[in-house]
């Protein structure tokens, strides 16, 4: 499975992000010194990362600190070609998809042939300024214009902006409004400033952030740089719905159990008895505990169960809108007659609808 989700990965990042465009050698080093404050930040998060990745990199016999090097050179050659107003935005998370980028394109044997070129510790690295395209197996510039592009294709989704997230985070409560008014109503009176940050976790990279699995994350990688914003809160609700429901046993049995039907393996949260509280734990707990390597296999299958189901939801929801905007302007055109003429057609295409569910 894990060489199977690394080889649709590359496909799809070759594919998707190939256009050429314009990179120029940057020093590194300057950008360390005059942007301290976003590096400092950067460094730290590297000290972080790859944890996705960690049963890979220790197959590989080379410390998880030695890929940290490599990787922050690899982040820094393309992060410092954005234009210093995008520079200065970083926020935690921003790498997470390119963790995957970076390991399914760096090569192993090179690292561990090499590894005395780097200077690393137990808990920390020092960075590396020198050469780094001959350990990658694929034309370095080119990966770097690939990151380029991936910068941009987020930047548009966010904008690097907390305000854009935010709207996000409305959209994802929105969809739990209409899908599963049970969780929907355990959380509206929590006021939203107390959960944000919990759901922000969650909403950001279409829930890279809150994974260690490799092949979820591979997954969710796809998902998050093929969806627009709108399907991504559709996963995020739905994923929370499904999963609370297997970690805890907080919601009394109803028709969403039927709705949110996943097999996986997980032991239950622990909750305290007081319905905030315990809302707030499910929160920021249920992804983490459930989006683990031993449920990879059948969370896989999951999310590409809800892709199908998002087109489903999105073709009724869509013609649902055209029969009221035709039955609307067939009134306005015609009158009477033209109101029995839409409301013929509508039901034909409503008829058409179920025989494609």
């Amino acid at each position: 499975m894990t060489e199977q989700m690394i080889e649709e990965l590359k496909k799809l990042v070759l594919t998707n992000f190939s256009e050429d465009c314009q990179i120029t050698e940057q020093n590194v080093l300057d950008f360390m010194l005059s942007n301290e404050s976003v590096y400092k930040q950067i460094h730290n998060d590297m000290n972080c990362s790859l944890i996705r990745c960690n049963k890979l990199i220790q197959n590989s016999d080379v410390p998880i600190n030695t890929f940290r090097v490599l990787y922050e050179k690899f982040m820094m050659d393309s992060y410092c070609n954005l234009p210093p107003a995008i520079q200065e935005l970083y926020f935690q998370g921003l790498f997470d998809v390119f963790e995957l980028v970076f390991i399914v394109f760096v090569d192993f044997e090179k690292i561990h042939e090499c590894m005395e070129w780097f200077t690393v510790f137990e808990h920390d690295f020092k960075p590396f300024l020198g050469e780094i395209r001959q350990f990658f197996t694929y034309d370095y510039d080119k990966l770097v214009k690939i990151c380029l592009q991936i910068y941009n294709y987020i930047y548009k989704q966010t904008k690097f902006n907390m305000d854009t997230v935010n709207k996000q985070l409305k959209l994802t409560r929105n969809y739990m409004k209409k899908y599963d008014k049970q969780f929907y109503n355990a959380i509206e009176d929590i006021p939203k400033l107390q959960i944000q940050g919990i759901l922000m976790k969650n909403q950001i990279a279409c829930c890279l952030h809150v994974t260690n699995s490799f092949e979820i994350s591979c997954k969710l990688a796809s998902l998050y740089l093929t969806s627009g914003i709108d399907k991504q809160c559709f996963i995020v609700q739905q994923l929370l719905s499904a999963l609370s429901r297997k970690c805890t046993s907080i919601f009394i049995k109803s028709k969403y159990d039927e709705l949110y039907q996943i097999e996986i393996d997980s032991q239950q949260l622990e909750l305290s008895g007081n319905t905030e509280l315990d809302m707030m734990i499910i929160l920021n707990q249920t992804l983490p505990t459930c989006l683990t390597s031993k449920n990879a296999y059948n969370i896989v299958q999951y999310l590409d169960s809800l892709s199908e189901l998002y087109k489903k939801y999105k073709l009724k929801e869509n013609l649902n809108i055209a029969k009221e905007l035709g039955i609307q302007v067939a009134f306005l055109a015609m009158g009477i007659p033209g109101l029995g003429l839409a409301v013929a057609v509508a039901q034909i295409a409503v008829q058409k609808m179920k025989g494609e569910y």
